[in-house]
């Protein structure tokens, strides 16, 4: 029983093989079996395992004539997503969204990859997707692709299905997380002012709460006080609830929209129907602030902006925005120009021209000037 190494390959890679051989004193006829693997370690492990199931007598149930896994072989990615999407969902508790979004991703990575055996796919098939991914959608998204397929993966991992996760190691995309927007009280006063009526209490509630799109639409009034000023987020992506206090501006908006109200949802259509799709009127209404390409959830951002800018503590504002650590925060939070001016003003003043100039050494005579003195003697 050995593991060797073979190769380089066109690609420049190296193939790892587990080589073994079937002992006639446990009733096989001592043939030789072989399995590449992409790494030392897979190879090793494999051979381990192999020597286990020969040892408990467990070889023949566990893989076949050429020591191939017998699941390994039958099941492909494509046959196995939809089950390893499900019991992923199952693990990490999913909301319907979640899983919605995430059964339209795994159709690109099953487009590609499903044709093959979970055994076969390898760190270059995975290499392969990225950059031809790449070439359709940015690379956040890629990597978001990249961090589901390795997710699937792992579950197979863990029910014996496959040896090693070939997403562990790819390098993702660099992602800028200083680049996300936020605005200015300007540029608010811009947007609020070009908002439908419809649509303005909806951005005041992302701009002075921080909450989430999916937060905002399904809103209820059993969980608006307006008596104490509050609002309930039951339902959050972190999955824990919290309260965030009502600013008096969007407080108004509320009093206005409880006196017409006709459904238990808080932002409705004029017929009472649940308002679920805004993005008509947020495209307008940004091209007409002229604020092109600004987001919905940069509304989010800028909450998060004003509250770390206007000193309020970390913990309060990650309790406020519902992020499960500190880490999130900062990605959401950003110094803003004024406050970047505000702290380099309270720098002691030190070195100024007039100071200098009083502690200034006197200059030493010159050659000239101590030749006309010494002249007068």
């Amino acid at each position: 029983m050995a593991v060797y190494r073979r190769g380089p390959n066109k690609d420049g890679k190296y193939t790892w093989y587990a080589e073994w051989r079937l002992p006639k004193r446990l009733g096989f006829d001592g043939r030789k079996c072989r399995v590449g693997f992409g790494s030392k370690d897979n190879a090793q492990i494999e051979l381990a395992k192999r020597k286990e199931a020969l040892r408990d007598g467990t070889y023949l149930q566990k893989y076949n004539q050429r020591g191939h896994h017998k699941r390994l072989v039958t099941r492909s990615f494509g046959n196995v997503a939809q089950e390893l999407l499900d019991q992923r969902a199952q693990d990490r508790g999913w909301k319907k969204r979640t899983i919605s979004n995430n059964g339209y991703a795994v159709s690109f990575l099953v487009s590609v990859l499903g044709q093959k055996r979970l055994a076969d796919i390898s760190s270059l098939d995975v290499e392969r997707y990225k950059r031809s991914r790449r070439k359709q959608v940015s690379g956040p998204t890629v990597n978001r692709e990249l961090a589901l397929l390795s997710a699937l993966l792992q579950v197979a991992v863990e029910s014996g299905e496959l040896i090693a996760n070939p997403v562990r190691g790819i390098r993702r995309y660099r992602e800028n997380e200083n680049a996300w927007r936020y605005l200015s009280p300007d540029e608010v006063d811009r947007l609020v002012a070009v908002c439908v009526p419809r649509l303005r209490p909806v951005v005041l509630c992302a701009l002075f709460t921080g909450m989430r799109a999916g937060e905002i639409r399904d809103l209820l009034w059993d969980y608006v006080d307006l008596r104490r000023g509050l609002i309930w987020v039951r339902d959050s992506k972190s999955g824990e609830p919290r309260e965030i206090p009502i600013h008096p501006v969007l407080r108004r908006e509320l009093v206005n929209l409880r006196r017409h109200r006709m459904s238990p949802h808080v932002f409705t259509k004029a017929n009472g129907e649940q308002y679920r799709d805004w993005r008509s009127a947020w495209t307008t209404a940004t091209r007409r602030a002229k604020l092109a390409g600004l987001r919905f959830h940069d509304l989010r951002h800028t909450f998060g902006t004003w509250q770390t800018s206007a000193g309020t503590h970390p913990f309060i504002v990650q309790a406020l925005m519902g992020h499960r650590t500190q880490a999130m925060t900062r990605r959401y939070s950003h110094a803003t120009s004024a406050g970047k001016r505000a702290a380099v003003d309270k720098l002691p003043p030190v070195g100024g021209t007039d100071k200098l100039r009083e502690l200034a050494p006197t200059s030493a005579p010159t050659r000239r000037k101590r030749a006309a003195e010494n002249s007068e003697y």
